[in-house]
């Protein structure tokens, strides 16, 4: 288990070209800069089908 520390502002570190949406490839996909500038993308499948 991590343990991360997130600013008061949260909305800082979400990239702005990164806000939650599915994208054309069926990926539910939205990222986030961490403090060092790194970006981080996290994304799952937006098929709900979990065969």
């Amino acid at each position: 288990m991590f343990n991360v520390e997130l600013p008061q502002d949260v909305t800082e570190i979400i990239d702005p070209n990164g806000k939650l949406e599915t994208k054309p490839w069926g990926m539910k996909e939205f990222a986030i800069l961490d403090p060092a500038g790194v970006c981080i993308t996290f994304c799952e499948s937006a098929n709900n089908n979990h065969d």
